[in-house]
């Protein structure tokens, strides 16, 4: 997308690994974060960052968000429907995973969702609204929950850290491929990892071991 650059998590360099178990992504930061800014300034001298033409109604989503806010007399607490969204990603997708729960988390974090829909702030007003900011944040994180919990479902395999119990082993027969979640209709796709790099020979997958 022309005019969007990205650095860090974001990105997904993975400069530190693809199954970094810890810390930040200070290196794709520092490497990569100065390799924008360094494409940034050619893009502009030669004008090829410019950035698309927005259509007319690019802005009205996110006013909807607001506006359902606003307008909202009722409905759920930001605070518990917070809660127990962090509860199921607690109960249901941590590092050990088990069949049954990861049924049982796509069906209560559905509920969650559902629950996100209906939030209610009493604060309405416009400045320095900090309950606005949480609800906007709550359903930002729903959606990431979500799209976690489906993800990891369907993955029938142990890989990295993440461990199922009903699949102990890594399977790159099957599942050595990103996968894409789409809020439109939870449906998931997925895109095979590019195993040659450009410049540097390839680092073969190799299993985990303690």
């Amino acid at each position: 997308m022309k005019g969007l650059y990205a650095a860090g998590e974001c990105a997904c360099v993975s400069v530190h690994g693809a199954n970094r178990l810890g810390t930040n992504s200070l290196l794709d930061l520092l490497v990569f974060g100065k390799a924008s800014g360094e494409q940034v300034v050619r893009d502009l001298a030669n004008d090829v960052g410019s950035q698309q033409t927005l259509p007319k109604d690019a802005a009205d989503r996110t006013l909807e968000r607001l506006s359902r806010l606003d307008t909202a007399q009722s409905g759920e607490s930001v605070a518990e429907v917070g809660a127990e969204l962090r509860r199921t990603m607690q109960l249901h997708c941590g590092v050990f995973r088990f069949p049954d729960s990861l049924a049982e988390g796509v069906k209560k974090i559905t509920d969650v969702a559902k629950r996100a829909e209906r939030l209610y702030v009493k604060d309405k007003s416009k400045v320095f609204n900090t309950a606005r900011v949480e609800a906007l944040e709550l359903e930002n994180l729903v959606e990431v929950a979500v799209s976690t919990m489906v993800s990891a479902h369907a993955r029938q395999e142990s890989r990295g850290a993440h461990d199922r119990s009903d699949f102990p082993n890594r399977d790159d027969a099957n599942w050595m491929k990103h996968t894409f979640w789409y809020k439109q209709g939870n449906r998931l796709e997925y895109r095979a990892v590019n195993l040659k790099p450009l410049t540097v020979e390839s680092f073969e997958p190799k299993a985990r071991v303690y």
